[in-house]
């Protein structure tokens, strides 16, 4: 998405050929979402290009499997401990 505007409606960017579409607002709104921000659940069967997932203990090791394997890619994965974190 390259860009938003006041009625709802966005222009996509084709990343394999750069081509532009504009669509309109109850596709958008119906069609589209945004990831920067989603659970596991909702992530299941989605492939992107970089994931970051916050984890705690209350997560079960089903949801951390499913965030951490969002990644289209085999790159490595971080894991922070609960003292880099301030816990």
């Amino acid at each position: 998405m390259v860009a938003t505007f006041e009625d709802g409606s966005a222009v996509l960017r084709s990343e394999q050929d750069g081509d532009t579409l504009t669509v309109g607002a109850d596709y958008a709104q119906a069609s589209l979402d945004l990831a920067y921000a989603v659970t596991t659940h909702r992530s299941q069967g989605a492939t992107v290009d970089t994931a970051h997932a916050v984890l705690t203990e209350r997560g079960t090791r089903e949801s951390a499997y499913v965030a951490m394997n969002r990644p289209g890619f085999s790159g490595g994965r971080v894991l922070p401990t609960a003292a880099a974190v301030g816990s």
